[in-house]
């Protein structure tokens, strides 16, 4: 049982960096007044985000494997943006922070990077440690 909760603890730690991550992505990007993103830019920053919790999250032991770690949360992040936009159909209810009603939750990166961020970082830390049995 307890490797069963060692799991849960580190996905449920590797979520709360994630989510944390993202928040400061799309503070960032609002303190630069970008507030709604669509297609290109949006997957951008979803990439962003996640190549960061896998650069943070992950403790690289070589720059190779730093680098390779980072493209594959390019990778993710670009591709998680990429299905929620295609399938994900929510507006936002009303106007909040600048952002107008009826626009989709994934032109939103307050709501899309905390996801992808938690995704991103949950993911990293649920793999194995290199060199575990």
């Amino acid at each position: 049982m307890e490797p069963v909760r060692s799991l849960f603890h580190r996905l449920a730690k590797g979520a709360l960096f994630g989510v944390v991550v993202g928040l400061v992505v799309s503070a960032g990007l609002a303190a630069l007044s970008i507030l709604h993103t669509e297609g290109l830019l949006g997957n951008l920053v979803a990439a962003g985000t996640a190549a960061t919790c896998f650069l943070l999250a992950a403790r690289s032991q070589s720059m190779l494997e730093a680098v390779s770690r980072a493209i594959f949360g390019v990778v993710a992040g670009g591709a998680l943006h990429a299905v929620g936009a295609r399938f994900v159909e929510a507006d936002t209810p009303r106007a909040l922070f600048g952002i107008e009603a009826g626009t989709p939750l994934f032109d939103v990166p307050f709501f899309y990077a905390p996801i992808v961020g938690a995704l991103a970082a949950a993911l990293i830390v649920a793999l194995p440690p290199r060199n575990a049995p």
